[in-house]
């Protein structure tokens, strides 16, 4: 198969670089590059917004009756962000909340009609997220599951929220407790947990350069085309 039409998945937990990672790797292979947790995002983001965080089947039916495409749900969510007056804050909310909001399958049900629809019109995709190689494209032709300790993804996304804002009072040690709590609820959720698929290739992220693991994948699916 050429490789402007091979599917690939990449999952991993909170902050192991897979959207940076997976963006590049798509590029380089000249794939379109689909990020799952956007859509879970936005869910989150709405929830929180239209107060629905204790009604997740309001929550859809909402989300659904807007009849929103992938791409214009991950233009409208980047735009509510990036206009936010609050953007570090609100960040950190939609990442206290959104895998309760993903644990509902009635959520990840609609989040994955949309994944599925966006599938059925394009040829050659890297999706990202923690459940793509095992449900979403279990017959992707290549799958990878990112891993990084928890200490190294609480200082990544922590300098990230510097980054947006210099003066945040979110401490390491509050993102720390984020990152260990959210892995643990997605690994252990009954609907669709993260997971490595039996036949996923485990790249651990730890003490390694973006460009450093794009490579490295990159090689795996020179070696392996078919």
């Amino acid at each position: 198969m050429h490789i402007d039409h091979l599917n690939i998945a990449v999952d991993g937990g909170a902050a192991t670089g897979k959207s940076t990672v997976s963006k590049i790797f798509a590029e380089r292979l000249e794939l379109t590059y689909v990020n799952s947790g956007l859509v879970y995002r936005f869910y989150t983001y709405y929830a929180i917004k239209h107060s629905l965080l204790n009604n997740l089947e309001k929550l859809v039916s909402e989300v659904e009756h807007l009849s929103i495409s992938y791409e214009n749900i991950v233009k409208t969510f980047e735009h509510e962000i990036n206009h936010s007056s609050e953007k570090d804050k609100l960040i950190m909310e939609i990442n206290n909340n959104v895998s309760p909001v993903a644990s509902s399958a009635k959520v990840r049900t609609s989040v994955n009609k949309t994944l599925r629809h966006f599938m059925s019109t394009h040829k050659g995709i890297v999706m990202e997220g923690r459940d793509i190689g095992t449900v979403v494209m279990p017959d992707a032709d290549f799958k990878f599951f990112l891993i990084v300790s928890d200490e190294e993804a609480a200082r990544r996304r922590h300098k990230e929220l510097i980054k947006i804002n210099p003066h945040t009072k979110v401490t390491y040690e509050e993102i720390l407790h984020n990152v260990k709590e959210r892995n643990k609820m997605d690994s252990t959720r009954q609907v669709d947990p993260l997971k490595a698929a039996e036949n996923a290739n485990i790249i651990s992220t730890d003490n390694k350069t973006v460009e450093q693991i794009v490579n490295e994948m990159i090689h795996i699916v020179r070696v392996n085309e078919i």
